[in-house]
């Protein structure tokens, strides 16, 4: 990844941090830029990954994301995480939250360039409008 992205993405984390912890009444902590996710709440065990794009969420039918990510995801699940991946489009935001069928809809997985993605379709993904909040109990 080049540094204008790098730089764009570490930008978009910090502009969209209050955003999240809002939506997600959470207080989110961010993550170091070597762990597999942006933000996590260890006391709520959520963790998300943020992605920041740089087109409408409708110019391409799919996003994807790799499938480290996702692999991790279902990890961290099993341990009785909450995992949201963000697309942060130009137009708007949207997310989704990992469930089982991430890893048992083959149809998704597809390499690009040597490596394994998971392409999503963006149809599945939720709008996150600023100034509402998702309900999410608290764990026990």
């Amino acid at each position: 990844m080049d540094s204008a992205n790098v730089v764009f993405g570490e930008k978009e984390e910090k502009r969209l941090k209050p955003i999240l912890s809002s939506y997600f009444d959470r207080k989110l902590f961010c993550t170091d830029k070597y762990s597999i996710f942006d933000f996590h709440c260890p006391r709520k065990f959520i963790y998300i990954e943020l992605k920041s794009l740089r087109h409408t969420s409708n110019k391409y039918s799919t996003t994807m994301i790799g499938f480290n990510k996702i692999k991790e995801a279902v990890r961290k699940r099993k341990q009785g995480c909450r995992i949201f991946l963000v697309f942060n489009f130009v137009d708007c935001i949207k997310y989704i939250e990992i469930c089982d069928r991430f890893l048992s809809n083959t149809d998704w997985v597809k390499n690009f360039n040597g490596k394994k993605y998971i392409y999503i379709p963006v149809k599945y993904l939720d709008i996150l409008n600023e100034g509402d909040m998702l309900f999410l109990p608290d764990s026990d």
